[in-house]
């Protein structure tokens, strides 16, 4: 009997020995989860990009977009340039500040489509570009329509790089606090796509649109030239 209890004294010791090295294993684990959550927390998610218009640039082309760089003196002459060279059978312009320029160099033009129908080209405006994802941003609050799908082949886009943005947290919060004291406007965000080309030719489609961005540097004050 002497050697039966000193066995299941053996046995249970060592039972509560594993037991032990459980409950140590397990408060260890809970230490080390606890100091990388706080880490975590009070990190940032995404590194800081230390050139954002670079990084938009090359996301945004990398994506499928068309980036042409613009200055004050330049945009207009190119964006008829651009007009004309593709042929368009029909633009949309979305806003007087293109109409008033296409007017004056001749270029025809439609301000609305009928539903269900799009043009070759729609003139818009951006004021939220993503430096993380190379998205652009459309804010109702500058475009008509609620929606910028659907209204063409072609998206040639202006925007500014003031308009650049690190991320999406970054756009929004901007808009929140600018306006502050009025409900606050939805914004569309699109990425470009790449487009496959048949005989030399793009295949846009209203639903998958190729995005071109006339992209104006900040540099200089407004100083138009003759786009003939």
């Amino acid at each position: 009997m002497a050697d039966n209890h000193q066995f299941d004294s053996s046995i249970l010791t060592e039972k509560e020995s594993i037991r032990q090295n459980i409950r140590n294993a397990l408060s260890n684990k809970m230490e080390v989860l606890n100091s990388e959550l706080d880490m975590n927390m009070n990190a940032d998610v995404y590194e800081p990009i230390p050139n954002m218009s670079a990084s938009f640039i090359e996301k945004f082309r990398a994506a499928g977009g068309l980036y042409v760089p613009c200055t004050n003196q330049d945009l207009i002459p190119i964006l008829i340039k651009l007009c004309r060279s593709q042929k368009y059978q029909t633009i949309l312009s979305t806003s007087p500040f293109f109409s008033q320029y296409l007017d004056k160099y001749q270029v025809p033009y439609i301000t609305a489509i009928a539903p269900g129908e799009a043009a070759d080209a729609a003139l818009v405006v951006s004021n939220q570009l993503i430096a993380r994802t190379g998205s652009i941003g459309f804010s109702q609050v500058l475009n008509v329509y609620p929606s910028v799908k659907g209204l063409a082949r072609d998206l040639v886009v202006i925007s500014r790089e003031r308009c650049i943005f690190q991320d999406l947290d970054d756009a929004l919060n901007f808009q929140v606090k600018k306006d502050e004291n009025n409900a606050f406007p939805m914004s569309e965000f699109l990425c470009p796509t790449h487009i496959e080309k048949v005989d030399g030719v793009p295949q846009a489609t209203p639903v998958a649109p190729r995005i071109i961005l006339l992209l104006v540097s900040d540099h200089e004050p407004q100083n138009e030239e003759s786009a003939n």
